[in-house]
C-alpha cells in the first residue's frame, strides 16, 4: 500500500468532504483525491510561502445559485460590444447563454493532468468537485467576451467554484475580460480553474482584473496549451482579497508558440498575494515572457514564483522573466523565487529580480519642480505600472490604468 507524502495532511480537507457533491463519477473521483492528500501546505515547495490555513477553516460551504440583486448594466464593463456574462458566487446569472452550453459544463470532461503534474493540484480537484456553472466557450469566429464573477455576500462562508474552458479555433483572434468584483460584506471564498486551448496560428488575449472583497481568499488555477504558431498572452492586475493566489501553467506544444504573462500586483494593508508561473517550452522555436510588477504597502505579503522548463527538444527557445517590486512600507516583505530549468543546449532564456524603495533621486527631482511629495511618488509608481497594459486595446488599458489610479487614490502613497 501506497504511503502518502509527509507534506499532505489528508486532514485539512475535512471540512469541505463534509459537503456532498451531485454523485457524478467524476466528481467523485476529485473528492477522493482530495480526501486522500487534503489542501496544499506550506510543506510543499510550491507553497511554502502561501499558508491557506485560513481559507481550510472558514467552513465554506458550496455556494447556491444566488438571486439576481443587481443590475448587471451598471457593472465596469471595458468595451461597449462585447459579449457580456455575469456569474455570481459561481453560477450564470446574466449573458449569452449560447456561450455556455445551457449555463452548466457538467458534459465537459475535467482536466486531470495538473493534478499529477504539480503533484499539488488539490485545488483543481476541490473545483473538480464542487463547481458550479462556468462558461465553455467554443470559438470559431473572432470574438471579444467580457466575464465577471460577483462574490455575492452571504451571513455564512460560500465557496464559489467556477470553471471555465475556452478552445481558440486555428487562426482566429479573440479576447477574453474577466472580473472578479465583491458584493456586499459577507464571505465569498472563490476557487476558479481555467483550460485554455490555443489552437494552430490562432491569438488570444485574457485580461484579468481581481478586485474582490478584503476579507475574501480568492484561488485560480490556470492550464493553457498553445499549439504551432499560436499565441497566448495573459495580462493582470491584482488589488482585492485578503489572500489571492493565481497559478499558471502554459505548455508550448509545437513550433513558433508564443506564452506570455505580464501584470501588476498592489498588496496593502495585510493583504497576501501569490503569483506562480511554470512555462514549459515542450517544442522548438518558441517564445516566452513573464514581466511581473509588485508595489507593497503596510503589511502585505507579496510572492512570485516563475519557472521556464526547457525540453530537450526545444531548440533555439527564447524565453525572458523579470520581476520588480517597490517597496513603500518596511514591514512588507516580498518573497521570490525565479527558476530555469533548461535541457537544451541552443537557448536564450534569462531571469532578472529587484526589490527596493522608490529611488530618492527622481523623487527629489520631481520635488524641486514644486511638485508636492505625494503626487511625486503617485507620478513615479503610474510609470512603474502603466506600460504593462501599452500593448493593449485603448478602452482595456484606460480601464486597467483607472483602477490603479483609484488604489493609488486611497491614500496608499
Amino acid at each position: 500500500m501506497m504511503t502518502l507524502p509527509t507534506r499532505y495532511r489528508p486532514e485539512s480537507a475535512h471540512g469541505f468532504l463534509q459537503n456532498p457533491t451531485d454523485g457524478a463519477q467524476w466528481r467523485s473521483e476529485a473528492l477522493a483525491q482530495l480526501k486522500a492528500r487534503g489542501i496544499p501546505s506550506p510543506k510543499l515547495e510550491r507553497w511554502r510561502y502561501t499558508n491557506l490555513a485560513g481559507f481550510e477553516k472558514a467552513n465554506a460551504v458550496p455556494a447556491q445559485k444566488p438571486e439576481l440583486s443587481f443590475n448587471p448594466i451598471t457593472l465596469p464593463w471595458m468595451v461597449q460590444n462585447s459579449r457580456k456574462l455575469v456569474f455570481a458566487n459561481g453560477y450564470l446569472v446574466f449573458g449569452d447563454a449560447r456561450l455556455t452550453l445551457g449555463g452548466h459544463l457538467l458534459e465537459v470532461p475535467y482536466d486531470a493532468d495538473p493534478m499529477e503534474k504539480f503533484n499539488d493540484g488539490m485545488l483543481w480537484a476541490l473545483n473538480t468537485a464542487f463547481m458550479q456553472d462556468g462558461p465553455y466557450l467554443n470559438l470559431h469566429e473572432d470574438a471579444t467576451i467580457e466575464i465577471i464573477h460577483v462574490g455575492l455576500g452571504h451571513d455564512h462562508p460560500q465557496l464559489a467554484s467556477p470553471r471555465t474552458v475556452i478552445e481558440i479555433a486555428a487562426g482566429l483572434n479573440a479576447t477574453i475580460i474577466e472580473q472578479y468584483i465583491a458584493d456586499g460584506a459577507g464571505v465569498v471564498h472563490t476557487n476558479a480553474a481555467l483550460e485554455i486551448e490555443v489552437a494552430a496560428n490562432a491569438n488570444l488575449k485574457h485580461i484579468r482584473i481581481q478586485d474582490e472583497g478584503y476579507t475574501r481568499t480568492i484561488l485560480s488555477s490556470t492550464h493553457a496549451r498553445i499549439a504551432r504558431g499560436a499565441t497566448y498572452e495573459h495580462s493582470f492586475l491584482n488589488i482585492g482579497g485578503a489572500l489571492s493566489r493565481q497559478e499558471f501553467w502554459m505548455e508550448l506544444l509545437e513550433e513558433g508558440a508564443h506564452a506570455a504573462v505580464k501584470g501588476a500586483q498592489l498588496v496593502t494593508g495585510r493583504q497576501h498575494m501569490d503569483t506562480t508561473v511554470l512555462i514549459e517550452h515542450a517544442a522548438a522555436n518558441c517564445t516566452s515572457n513573464q514581466t511581473i510588477r509588485n508595489v507593497l504597502a503596510g503589511d502585505a505579503v507579496g510572492v512570485f514564483q516563475g519557472k521556464i522548463h526547457v525540453h530537450k527538444i526545444a531548440q533555439k527557445t527564447d524565453g525572458y522573466q523579470l520581476c520588480n517590486t517597490v517597496m513603500l512600507s518596511d514591514r512588507a516583505s516580498m518573497n521570490t523565487k525565479p527558476e530555469l530549468e533548461i535541457y537544451a543546449d541552443d537557448v536564450k532564456c534569462s531571469h532578472g529580480n529587484t526589490v527596493g524603495a522608490l529611488d530618492d533621486a527622481p523623487l527629489f527631482y520631481l520635488r524641486s519642480r514644486g511638485i508636492p511629495e505625494a503626487e511625486a511618488r503617485r507620478m513615479m509608481l503610474t510609470a512603474f505600472i502603466g506600460d504593462l497594459f501599452d500593448a493593449l486595446d485603448d478602452n482595456i488599458k484606460d480601464a486597467l490604468n483607472k483602477r490603479v489610479a483609484q488604489w493609488l487614490d486611497h491614500g496608499i502613497v
